[in-house]
């Protein structure tokens, strides 16, 4: 059986086990939030729960080329490239409360903006 040290979990545990996204997700050379990069790629989908968490592979570590001649010393340190963003499942809920008089009062030609639509949007927008 091989031997694990601490500086390869993570990696090893990314790229081997789990429920995982097949794409790894590249926070070093495209250094914005990842939500961002996903609303742009229109990729932010409604995932249905499994298993007791997501994985999503993320590199967050580069190589590093080095430039020699005869003798010089290149560094040989081991780097780990990549690990895992680690969300546990939940649900998110928006809440509001309007009583029946608001209601009332809200309907027919008095009515200018429709309170319960409006009140529906907002939940909606702090849920985003």
């Amino acid at each position: 059986m091989p031997i694990v040290n601490d500086r390869n979990y993570g990696q090893l545990l990314t790229a081997s086990v789990a429920r995982r996204s097949p794409v790894i997700q590249d926070i070093v050379y495209k250094a914005t939030p990842l939500t961002r990069i996903l609303r742009d790629q229109g990729r932010i989908r409604v995932r249905r729960a499994g298993g007791p968490e997501l994985r999503i592979p993320v590199e967050f570590e580069k190589l590093t080329a080095q430039w020699f001649t005869g003798y010089d010393k290149i560094e040989i340190t081991p780097k780990e490239l990549m690990n895992s963003a680690v969300f546990n499942w939940s649900r998110v809920v928006g809440m509001f409360s309007l009583n029946g008089t608001e209601l009332l009062y809200n309907q027919g030609e008095e009515e200018v903006i429709d309170l319960l639509d409006f009140y529906m949007e907002s939940a909606e927008k702090s849920v985003k």
